[in-house]
């Protein structure tokens, strides 16, 4: 991340702290921090593109950044590990951005990153029509209740139908009704080895939120289209036993499901 001084960059330097290529010098939440080379923002540790949210467009600019591709991001937003950066994006540093979508402690503090420009950041203003005809994909669940120990349990599977040039998706799932309340989410899931799966054989990274309850899935490179119903993985609720019948699960809304193209945009999926 890029590089923010505290105290001053001569300090910095004669403690050795910061080199030069170095990038990002933590920061205490809440200290001021001071520009070095250009604009910056204090953002939450993994927030690749300043946006003060980690989710799944994050996760997509560290995997463009292993590939050497950084036009949504930059260098140093997505250089994350170690703390600060080593100017190589690898492994390390998609488990990182992968850890920070689901809220895992992290040893590193928040740091200040320079906002992409704007030619860096997708043109979200219109949607890519997906499907036959150009018909939007279709997002759909399947709910299947099942006793185990300690309770009663809802695994709720996610399917997507008639998409084109699929790179990543991400979900959020919630329960409605009555009894809503003391519905807990126990674990969320991708069963790679189905036949039905929608990255199957193909190179992909995954991450599931237990705190927000959402589940990032993404390829390291391209797309996958396909006119068939796509497996994209399970969410697992404990259900109270006495939980109404009328208990149904949805798609959240309010942008926290979405589905993007390879090129960045966004697939126009329609939800129950």
């Amino acid at each position: 991340m890029r590089e923010c001084e505290i105290g001053g960059v001569a300090a910095e330097r004669e403690r050795g702290r910061w080199s030069g290529t170095s990038n990002s010098i933590p920061f205490e939440i809440g200290t001021p921090c001071t520009l070095l080379v250009d604009d910056c923002v204090p953002v939450p540790y993994g927030d690749s593109n300043a946006d003060s949210i980690v989710d799944l467009s994050d996760i997509l600019c560290v995997l463009d950044g292993f590939t050497s591709v950084f036009d949504r991001c930059t260098l140093g937003g997505v250089d994350l590990d170690p703390c600060d950066g080593d100017g190589l994006v690898d492994l390390f540093d998609i488990l990182a951005v992968l850890n920070a979508f689901s809220q895992q402690p992290v040893s590193c503090s928040a740091a200040c990153v320079p906002p992409p420009s704007p030619s860096m950041k997708p043109d979200r203003s219109s949607f890519t029509r997906t499907g036959r005809r150009g018909r939007p994909a279709v997002a759909t669940l399947v709910t299947e209740r099942r006793a185990g120990r300690g309770g009663e349990f809802v695994d709720v599977d996610l399917y997507v139908t008639g998409v084109s040039d699929l790179r990543g998706y991400q979900v959020a799932i919630d329960a409605v009704g009555a009894g809503a309340d003391e519905v807990a989410l126990e674990k969320i899931t991708v069963d790679r080895q189905r036949p039905d799966y929608a990255f199957r054989n193909r190179e992909s990274m995954e991450a599931g939120d237990l705190v927000d309850g959402r589940l990032a899935v993404a390829l390291v490179l391209g797309g996958v289209t396909s006119t068939e119903r796509s497996y994209l993985g399970t969410f697992t609720f404990r259900v109270p036993a006495e939980a109404s019948r009328r208990l149904r699960f949805e798609f959240r809304g309010d942008g926290s499901s979405r589905w993007v193209t390879s090129t960045g945009r966004l697939l126009d999926v329609t939800t129950p």
